[in-house]
């Protein structure tokens, strides 16, 4: 049988409680860097030019952006083409290298940017997209 005096079991405590403390800290460094690392990739900055990794709607504002991820998410044709023939929002192609014009806005859980296109049929149009869309 293993006897543990009092002293031996405070020791046996102290000890575990620097285990749990180590362990803590170097998992929330592990996770600070994995965040700081991908809030680097995500960074977008005004002026710099990207490229769409899928063929994307534009929308001319904050609100139609807003609108076009509700009826997306809800799967709704209706909504969806309500944007479209009413010019508020127009197809981009993948490939198609834009410019970041604004980096402000956040549509939780959505991080959204405003770009102008730069080259292609829509050369020159201005409108907002999410960032996650972007390379």
């Amino acid at each position: 049988m293993l006897k543990l005096t009092l002293k031996q079991g405070k020791q046996t405590i102290v000890c575990f409680a620097g285990i749990v403390v180590v362990c803590v800290l170097v998992s929330s460094c592990c996770c600070m860097t994995t965040t700081r690392e991908r809030s680097a990739t995500l960074e977008t900055q005004i002026g710099q030019k990207v490229r769409l990794k899928t063929q994307t709607s534009l929308t001319l504002t904050t609100q139609d952006l807003s609108s076009l991820i509700e009826a997306l998410n809800s799967k709704d044709e209706h909504g969806f083409n309500e944007l479209l023939f009413s010019g508020r929002i127009f197809a981009v192609p993948s490939g198609t290298t834009l410019l970041v014009i604004d980096t402000s806005l956040s549509l939780f859980p959505y991080s959204a940017i405003r770009v102008r296109v730069v080259d292609g049929q829509q050369a020159g149009k201005a409108g907002w997209t999410i960032r996650d869309l972007v390379e």
